[in-house]
């Protein structure tokens, strides 16, 4: 009996690509990084490009293709559940003691203040500032829904690359230049051509890469080095939640992203100690998402308090940082088992 269970248990793990898994563990790691170092501009290049890129490769797996039903029970109901929360307790609570957000903002003659636009942008979903004060992060699930659903309606139609290059054009012309589309649809515009790679370059690249390590090296070294040298020269400010999207930024994100990519192929391909840690991460990358900007802000306080530091001191030191995300890291996990264990309906697991 015990020998059927772990036959099955097997063969459920085989067909989820572990590789996958790791790369958005890593993937999420930078996002916590880089949401709490000041200095993390180069981070900004890719980390969020990388999830949609890994979620184009991740559709190459649907034998049943796209469904709204299941992408809106995946994505919009947790979105929906984890902005009430995070509303909620930044209006009962963290408002107190973060005062400089709650002022009017508005001097349109409507009144509304700021917690009441924050109320209403749950369910406009318009990313621009100051959108999303109670959970920034958070702007990434109704583009992601968005994303994808314009992508499924494009996706192995004879023309897919006209439209991703159509994708391109609107995001230098419009979306850089606009101040945030209803259910972040200019985002999503922006995010279409990086799931079209994605989806079309993931497998073949897997392939190619898998056959001998010295092409993974390579590969990785001249995308590594380019990467480095590009950000460098051109120092380029991006950051896609809030429509900053510079000339260079589609490049910037491929080569980041391929960098996690090759990375994440060899830490599997060589079975490196600590990958199963990475995979976890990966597979409850979307509760860390969502959790960890309101966590973050609540250890970054309380730290700042036992070490005697100011935050943004801590915020401006890399060590500080890397201590500062591990730590956060760590509170997601036991809420991670919780809401898997009891409220897995929260993350769309019904």
């Amino acid at each position: 009996m015990f020998q059927k269970i772990n036959i099955m248990t097997q063969s459920k793990i085989i067909k989820r690509d572990q590789r996958l898994d790791i790369m958005k563990g890593i993937g999420i790691l930078l996002v916590v990084f880089a949401h709490v170092f000041h200095k993390s501009g180069i981070i900004y290049q890719f980390h969020m490009p990388l999830f949609f890129i890994l979620s184009g490769a991740a559709m190459t797996y649907s034998k049943s293709g796209f469904s709204l039903k299941k992408k809106a029970k995946s994505l919009l109901v947790p979105y929906f559940v984890f902005s009430l929360i995070c509303f909620v307790y930044w209006a009962l609570i963290e408002s107190r003691f973060r005062p400089m957000h709650d002022v009017a903002i508005f001097d349109d003659g409507i009144g509304l203040n700021v917690k009441l636009q924050q109320l209403l942008n749950i369910f406009t979903a318009i990313n621009c500032k100051p959108a999303f004060i109670y959970n920034i992060v958070l702007w990434f699930l109704p583009c992601l829904f968005m994303a994808e659903l314009l992508y499924s309606k494009i996706k192995g139609t004879k023309v897919e690359w006209v439209i991703d290059v159509l994708c391109i054009v609107v995001c230098y012309v419009a979306v850089s230049s606009s101040n945030g589309w209803p259910w972040c649809l200019g985002e999503a515009v922006v995010a279409v051509p990086l799931f079209s790679l994605g989806n079309k370059f993931y497998q073949p690249l897997m392939k190619v890469l898998k056959k001998r390590t010295i092409y993974a090296v390579v590969m990785g070294g001249v995308c590594l080095l380019s990467f480095i040298l590009l950000f460098l020269l051109l120092n380029p400010h991006t950051d896609m939640a809030h429509n900053v999207i510079p000339k260079e930024f589609y490049l910037m994100a491929i080569l980041g992203s391929l960098c996690v990519i090759i990375l994440s192929l060899e830490i599997d391909r060589f079975a490196i100690r600590g990958r199963q840690y990475l995979a976890y991460l990966g597979r409850n990358s979307l509760i860390i998402m969502c959790v960890h900007e309101p966590l973050k802000r609540i250890i970054l306080m309380v730290l700042s308090k036992v070490i005697s530091m100011p935050t943004d001191v801590i915020r401006d030191e890399i060590g500080m940082s890397i201590v500062a995300t591990l730590i956060v890291v760590a509170v997601c996990i036991p809420i991670i088992e919780i809401i898997n264990r009891k409220f897995s309906w929260t993350i769309g697991k019904i």
